[in-house]
């Protein structure tokens, strides 16, 4: 029997369709979310002839290499992978293709001697369509930029965990400037982007004007955001996470941006400026996405004055704020009848506001199910798609459970009825060890209401 299955799966390998084959590897991710081992692919080459033949003559699966400085096994030397033979190879079957790759330090290294690693990363550097680098406070920054020749078709760079912002800096403009494909840009890092920062960028000519994307995951202070915002006159999707200090009204000038989509904000805890108060000095007609996270006191003339000025059709809308009431985000909604995704989160400081008054109760939730008998349509949300709720929000009080439980039995029912879909998402419904807490009780009808196929996801 053992026999006759080894030839069974031999026989399934040599009748699947090259193409097929070339699918499934394909799957190895070439993004920067995951880590691949520099050997996989080669030890998906070693299973059979056919599936050498395969991946050895499909130069896209040696596109994405990953050069990193770690630990050997079992002793404690730092070493660096992958060794220049299979680096050789990856160049070698990727051809002429533009390479994925990243390079990672660990936070202890201290090199004596960088030459390997410069002469490694450079082999592939000038090729790379994308880059990703983690690099350490130690990492000799100035040395590996003079050894390292950039990429003139570089599409995207992503610089994470670097403390030091002159190194950020230096390293964005060698990796940037040379190439006229460059157009998203990622930063990551504990330290402060600052107005002087990018000053610094503006000055030694940085591409600002070839940005569609822009992601900012460190600390950024309001009028460094604004001036910034200035310079990219080309962007479709921005990402700001750590927005601090205050804005100064009187210095900064109102913004258009005729073709971003995507904006979305989070305020840190030293933001002493409100979030919604920089919609006052941006400009956004083409805007579908909008998501502020962290925000308080909100104006609702600065929100109508944002929106009778740019005229957006804002489809997917999240927001968080500390001091926002039930009535307040119904008014909001009032003004928003496109929207087909509503997220309503809590930000990571929601357990140090006690006296928080929930955001989602019966009010809300009356008010979400509110029908115009004339127009056939919902009041508020017309066009409302997907919910997301983060139950940290819910009202816990048996009237607000019950109402959010009716509440999304009609939006489901009317929506069905209508040819449309309708979708809850609650998240944070679980505690750290998996299990339920025992409040959702109150919530039972929720679950039960997936048994009968509603679109309903708890996590």
């Amino acid at each position: 029997m053992a026999e006759t299955s080894t030839l069974s799966s031999n026989r399934v390998i040599r009748e699947v369709p090259p193409d097929v084959w070339l699918d499934v590897f394909s799957h190895f991710s070439l993004s920067f979310e995951s880590y691949r081992k520099p050997t996989d692919i080669l030890h998906l080459s070693h299973v059979c002839s056919s599936w050498r033949g395969i991946i050895h003559n499909a130069p896209e699966l040696w596109t994405r290499i990953d050069i990193g400085i770690v630990f050997s096994v079992p002793s404690v030397d730092l070493v660096v992978r992958p060794r220049e033979e299979l680096l050789s190879l990856f160049l070698r079957n990727s051809r002429e293709l533009p390479l994925t790759v990243s390079l990672e330090a660990t936070a202890v290294y201290i090199p004596d001697d960088v030459t390997k690693v410069c002469r490694l990363f450079s082999q592939v550097a000038k090729r790379a369509r994308y880059v990703a680098l983690s690099l350490p406070y130690r990492f000799p920054i100035q040395e590996f930029i003079t050894d390292v020749e950039a990429s003139p078709v570089l599409e995207s760079l992503y610089i994470l965990n670097n403390p030091d912002p002159n190194a950020i800096m230096r390293l964005a403009l060698k990796f940037c400037t040379p190439s006229l494909s460059f157009h998203s840009l990622r930063l990551q890092s504990p330290s402060k982007l600052s107005l002087e920062s990018i000053g610094f960028l503006e000055t030694h000519h940085f591409p600002f004007k070839q940005l569609t994307t822009l992601d900012i995951f460190m600390g950024i202070d309001v009028a460094g955001f604004c001036h910034l915002m200035s310079l990219v006159p080309l962007l479709t999707t921005v990402k700001v996470n750590g927005l601090v200090g205050e804005i100064n009204a009187g210095a900064v000038e109102a913004v258009e941006l005729l073709h971003l989509r995507r904006l979305a904000l989070e305020a840190s805890e030293l933001l002493a400026t409100p979030l919604n108060r920089l919609l006052e000095f941006i400009i956004l007609p083409s805007l579908t996405t909008l998501f502020l996270v962290g925000d308080r006191n909100w104006s609702s003339k600065v929100f109508q004055t944002f929106l009778h000025r740019s005229t957006p059709r804002i489809e997917h809308f999240g927001h968080d704020s500390e001091d926002t009431t039930e009535n307040e985000m119904i008014e909001r909604l009032k003004l928003l009848p496109f929207i087909r995704t509503l997220d309503l989160p809590a930000d990571a400081g929601y357990n140090r506001q006690y006296e928080r008054e929930p955001q989602v109760g019966s009010i809300f939730c009356d008010s979400l199910q509110e029908w115009d008998t004339a127009s056939q349509r919902f009041v508020i949300c017309p066009e409302l798609e997907t919910l997301r709720v983060d139950y940290k929000i819910l009202s816990k009080t048996s009237l607000s459970m019950t109402a959010f439980a009716d509440m999304v039995e009609e939006r489901w029912h009317r929506s069905r009825a209508a040819g449309k879909n309708f979708r809850l998402e609650m998240n944070n419904v679980y505690d750290i060890g998996g299990r339920q807490p025992k409040l959702l009780a109150k919530l039972r009808r929720i679950p039960s209401l997936k048994k009968v196929g509603y679109n309903v996801t708890i996590g």
